[in-house]
């Protein structure tokens, strides 16, 4: 199949350089803290698309591979929340975005993913390619991270009880005898009824 499921609210050409951070800090154990710098090594059409560095609209931080992985340093992760318009404002994300560097790689093809190398305070050096992004067929995302962003999404709107049941609900669709159950919890109060800090 050609389905993908999105873990990060960012553009998907960002999501590669994502999973590339997040697999150097779990395989050598880093800490935010012990990142000097974020080298991306990148082809001229993803760089043009997602090489900016803008924090408002919303969009074009969506659109930023550097607002990408300063999300992931300051917030653990570039889910929607990190989007939102308080958060993006976060004084520590323009530092997080400033260790972000990119090479524009003119013999990379237009859908080549990027090579992204962590250098640490410390002087070591770890590169990744992630070739298929977390959520593509060939590396599709775990049901424990697909419920992650169901209730870090639904968690917005709903309080968790209202959250929880939902998700049990789907989860058991075939044994219901009818939606009116789950008609109702979508029905419930919202959290607020403020817009999205977008």
């Amino acid at each position: 199949g050609r389905v993908s499921i999105k873990p990060h609210a960012s553009c998907r050409s960002s999501h590669s350089s994502i999973d590339a951070v997040n697999i150097i800090m779990d395989e050598h154990q880093l800490s935010p803290a012990d990142i000097e710098k974020v080298h991306i090594k990148i082809n001229p059409f993803v760089h043009g698309m997602c090489g900016g560095r803008k924090l408002d609209p919303m969009p074009a931080a969506q659109m930023s591979i550097a607002y990408g992985i300063a999300a992931r340093l300051v917030f653990g992760g570039a889910n929607l929340t990190a989007y939102t318009r308080t958060n993006r404002h976060d004084p520590r994300i323009r530092l997080a975005m400033d260790l972000v560097e990119f090479e524009i790689d003119k013999t990379q093809k237009d859908e080549d993913e990027p090579i992204v190398t962590v250098i640490t305070r410390d002087g070591q050096s770890y590169t990744e390619r992630v070739e298929f992004p977390l959520g593509a067929p060939q590396n599709p995302v775990s049901d424990e991270a697909l419920m992650s962003k169901y209730r870090d999404i639904a968690g917005m709107v709903f309080p968790s009880e209202v959250v929880e049941g939902i998700a049990d609900f789907l989860l058991h669709l075939k044994d219901q005898p009818n939606l009116d159950p789950v008609v109702k919890l979508l029905g419930s109060k919202p959290l607020s009824t403020t817009q999205f800090d977008i």
